[in-house]
């Protein structure tokens, strides 16, 4: 009997140890797999975009992000910002008179309803940009590339597009009285409307 209870006592003594053991590791495992089904956001996710597009965000590092939130702020206080990244950014609605953006790189950017009244654009990357309605009297946008933009009802009145890359370009209802189209590319451009430099209306 004395046998048997020793070795009863040293039994229970296992299996409470055993218990003790197996409950904390089930418990690590539960909270891991609960993890992996709903994780965390960092701090760097999502992306603190600022002026640029989300849509276009993911092609871009934050650092790169950065930069181009920072020349923003740079055009809006100095009103110039030559051959800078202004990828993608959303501008609309603003206004700036003599404003320089020699060589910047405004590719996909949102200007839509902006005024830039005798602006600076010359040899500036302005493909799949939006600039529907905006005001372009006067502006210099020699050598640019307008590829694919859209200028619906744009007002470039004076403004000047010699040797302009305007193909595809939708330029419905725009207006280029006065404006300097020698050279310019209209190749495949939608013209539906436009009042051209001599004042005649396209059909």
């Amino acid at each position: 009997m004395k046998k048997l209870t020793i070795l009863s006592v040293a039994l229970l003594i296992f299996g409470a140890t055993a218990a003790t053991l197996e409950y904390p590791q089930l418990g690590l495992q539960q909270r891991a797999i609960g993890q992996q089904n709903n994780p965390q956001p960092t701090q760097d996710d999502p992306k603190k975009l600022g002026y640029v597009s989300p849509e276009f965000a993911e092609k871009l590092s934050q650092d790169q992000i950065d930069q181009i939130n920072a020349n923003v702020e740079t055009l809006l206080i100095t009103q110039s910002c030559l051959r800078c990244d202004l990828r993608a950014v959303n501008l609309i609605n603003i206004r700036l008179k003599n404003a320089i953006l020699t060589g910047a790189d405004l590719s996909d950017a949102n200007l839509s309803r902006s005024t830039f009244e005798i602006a600076d654009f010359v040899n500036t990357n302005l493909a799949r940009t939006n600039l529907s309605e905006a005001v372009l009297v006067g502006a210099r946008i020699s050598n640019t590339n307008l590829r694919k933009a859209n200028l619906t009802g744009t007002n470039l009145d004076g403004a000047d597009l010699r040797f302009s890359d305007l193909r595809d370009a939708d330029l419905t209802n725009a207006n280029l009285r006065n404006a300097n189209i020698d050279g310019a590319s209209l190749d495949r451009a939608s013209m539906g409307g436009t009042i051209m430099p001599d004042g005649r209306k396209n059909q």
